[in-house]
């Protein structure tokens, strides 16, 4: 699909909440059904919810990220009407596959790209793509969202700023300079990444960005290219031997390659008492760890009642325990990652 619009949001939430409206405005009102994975932000349900639709959680896939294919397809069904496809911190969102098993034309395929921000056009194989500039994002302006394909009146059309900035093959941002201040203190406290921090907010009604945000957007663009990359450089050379500890790199199933530039770096521990031990020591050293969710959707502080009893989810429920992250920023140094692996091999090695 190519870019003809970008429509300003005040956040990603808004953008994706849109992005649904517009899905329901142009299909029949049986159409209702928003298919999400059962593990991931809670926003995602507000967006959902305020788009005055009904969430269907689908659980996720038992040995990486992406949908659970026997899930996916017994949930589709002629109420669907828009199934989004999450990129959890820029592991992948599996789209190309989503679009081949969606056969039916009339549900929409939406990427939630608001933990990565993509380097090429060819990536995008959705009828609708969805970005963030808030904290802890690849493009940092502490606020703020994007969307494809919603007309909005604050849009923003042709080869203006936004499209050279979505459309450059320039690499990610840094979180910006406040992260590199404080690096670790800041990574740990950011929305999403923190600790047991976590909860579902209300929907909010759609609201025009603001006013400095297209501003914003275009200043950074030169930032933007020359700031070096996300990068798992600082952890390669300990990830064998966190491998024969029982520590393994999450990764999406069904993506075409394997992420060098995630927003974060995802492992799951074999047990979540390992998981919880090693969050704690890391954090307590300073080190930015995180269980970032901490629970599947359902169970996230403050969702609404009606969706606690939803699942079984046991692949989301897992993930939820055993998954940790640890910072990919250029300010994480040699001696910050030899900090984490002594750490770590001490911890997995007495609790194991």
């Amino acid at each position: 699909m190519g870019v003809e619009q970008v429509s300003l949001f005040k956040s990603a939430t808004q953008a994706l909440q849109a992005v649904l409206t517009h899905c329901a405005a142009n299909q029949s009102s049986l159409r209702n059904e928003v298919i999400l994975p059962a593990y991931g932000c809670p926003d995602l349900l507000s967006a959902c919810l305020g788009a005055g639709l009904k969430p269907r959680m689908v659980d996720i896939l038992g040995d990486g990220w992406g949908y659970c294919q026997a899930g996916l397809l017994a949930a589709l069904s002629p109420a669907t009407l828009a199934v989004v496809a999450v990129d959890l911190l820029g592991l992948g969102d599996e789209s190309l596959r989503l679009r081949g098993l969606i056969t039916d034309p009339h549900i929409a395929l939406v990427q939630d790209s608001a933990q990565h921000l993509p380097r090429y056009r060819s990536t995008w194989s959705s009828d609708y793509q969805v970005f963030s500039f808030g904290r802890g994002k690849p493009l940092n302006l502490m606020g703020g969202g994007a969307a494809t394909g919603v007309a909005q009146s604050h849009a923003v059309s042709g080869q203006g700023p936004i499209q050279r900035l979505i459309q450059s093959r320039a690499g990610a941002l840094l979180f910006n300079a406040a992260t590199h201040a404080s690096l670790y203190g800041v990574a740990s406290r950011l929305p999403g990444l923190g600790l047991g921090t976590t909860r579902y907010h209300l929907p909010e009604n759609l609201t025009a960005p603001p006013p400095r945000l297209a501003l914003q957007l275009a200043n950074a663009i030169p930032t933007w290219r020359q700031c070096a990359s996300y990068s798992i450089t600082a952890w390669l050379p300990y990830m064998a031997a966190w491998e024969a500890l029982g520590i393994h790199r999450l990764r999406a199933v069904h993506s075409v390659s394997t992420p060098t530039e995630p927003l974060r770096l995802a492992l799951t521990a074999e047990s979540p008492q390992l998981r919880d031990a090693l969050v704690d020591a890391l954090c307590n050293a300073g080190l930015g760890a995180s269980r970032l969710y901490g629970r599947s959707l359902p169970q996230i502080d403050g969702v609404p009642e009606q969706f606690r009893g939803d699942g079984p989810y046991p692949a989301a429920d897992r993930l939820a325990k055993h998954l940790f992250t640890l910072p990919t920023h250029a300010g994480v140094n040699e001696q910050a990652a030899l900090m984490a692996n002594l750490l770590i091999k001490r911890i997995a090695g007495t609790t194991r």
